[in-house]
């Protein structure tokens, strides 16, 4: 599959510059390189591929499929150290795998007695955490707040992110 994509670009490539081995295209060659595209973006969203743009000379700008083995994976935002002011010097640790957050902490400061609280990040920079094994509410919002550099909660605790 990933060599008829990667024909299908080449030619598309080549029609984009309105010519092929010293051939010039016309029109409707033209046409058919913007259809053979529009198949190519079909077929990558097809095979689950993520999809960019390359630039051509012309300007005319294919996609190319892009494929979630080639990509960088994304850190979450929440990952990272924080401070929590009401519970000045204590451990705030958050890791996240998929949209599975785990939130490990302790409410001593030298770290004994540490729980374990688990969230989900359904859409980036939110959070719905699960505070009931420390008597708390079972869905709480956590919002990450760029120019506060923290995680924002409904109380107006603001838990100051420390390090990644």
């Amino acid at each position: 599959m990933m060599m008829v994509m990667l024909a299908f670009l080449m030619f598309i490539l080549a029609c984009s510059n309105n010519s092929v081995n010293g051939l010039n295209l016309s029109r409707s060659n033209k046409l058919l390189s913007k259809a053979l595209s529009t198949a190519a973006f079909s077929i990558g969203i097809a095979t689950g591929a993520n999809l960019q743009q390359v630039t051509s000379s012309s300007g005319f700008l294919p996609l190319a499929p892009v494929y979630a083995s080639d990509a960088k994976s994304v850190t979450s935002i929440f990952v990272g150290t924080y401070d929590d002011p009401n519970h000045p010097g204590c451990m705030r640790k958050i890791t996240v795998k998929g949209k599975e957050v785990s939130i490990i902490g302790s409410d001593n400061i030298d770290g004994s007695n540490q729980w374990l609280i688990k969230a989900k990040e359904d859409f980036p920079g939110t959070i719905f955490v699960d505070f009931s094994p420390k008597g708390g509410p079972k869905d709480l919002l956590g919002v990450f707040s760029e120019p506060d550099n923290g995680i924002k909660w409904p109380d107006g605790n603001l838990w100051t992110k420390l390090s990644k």
